[in-house]
């Protein structure tokens, strides 16, 4: 296996847990999978490759060249859950807001706009790690 198809086969493991889990939850099979760690990801079929960097979040024209560099994508939805806080706590108490058909409480909107920002939170430090855990070599 060379340094990209470890370092991928890493990300994946790292993001899904285990490389089976990655197969079912993007719809590619296993011996797909297998096929581009050994054989390299340039010996890949095109739409493989898209599918798997898409799920990935990373850059289609980096990982042909032989990195991996994450999509700029990531930043933009934290920016976008960031905005969906903002405007939860702006708007706060002209929301009307239900679950299972229960008007949803002031406190019911404190505790979802603190959960919100615990999940922005994770999802920072879970980019960081990953990029840290591939030597620095992503965006």
């Amino acid at each position: 296996m060379n340094k990209i198809e470890n370092e991928l086969r890493n990300l994946i493991i790292l993001r899904y847990g285990t490389i089976n889990n990655f197969c079912k939850k993007e719809g590619v099979a296993n011996s797909t999978i297998s096929t581009i760690f050994s054989r390299g990801v340039q010996n890949a079929n095109i739409t493989t490759i898209i599918r798997i960097c898409k799920a990935l979040h990373i850059s289609t024209d980096a990982l042909a060249e032989g990195q991996i560099v994450f999509n700029s994508s990531n930043d933009e939805e934290l920016l976008e859950l960031t905005d969906l806080i903002t405007m939860l706590e702006v708007r706060r108490d002209s929301l009307r807001l239900s679950l299972d058909n229960r008007p949803l409480e002031a406190d019911d909107i404190d505790d979802l706009i603190r959960l919100s920002k615990l999940s922005v939170d994770f999802l920072r430090e879970k980019f960081k790690f990953i990029e840290d855990r591939l030597g620095g070599e992503s965006k």
